[in-house]
């Protein structure tokens, strides 16, 4: 949290759940990431690229995170 994430109702349920871990990301982590998602109490949307680099797609991830946070 002291990078700035909120303590949200979206990032308390999915933590604990273990579908979410925090910590320090740097764009190489990212970039090197199996899948990236951006979410907050309304929506999680899957990132499809970082600075024009493609990441991978994770249709089930993130179909797992939506079910977790409409539970």
């Amino acid at each position: 949290m002291s990078d700035g994430a909120l303590p949200g109702i979206a990032r308390g349920v999915l933590l604990a759940a273990g579908l979410l871990r925090e910590g320090r990301l740097t764009p190489a982590m990212l970039r090197g990431a199996d899948a990236v998602f951006a979410l907050n109490s309304l929506c999680a949307r899957e990132v499809v690229a970082i600075d024009g680099h493609e990441l991978p797609r994770q249709p089930a991830c993130l179909a797992r995170l939506v079910t977790y946070l409409d539970g």
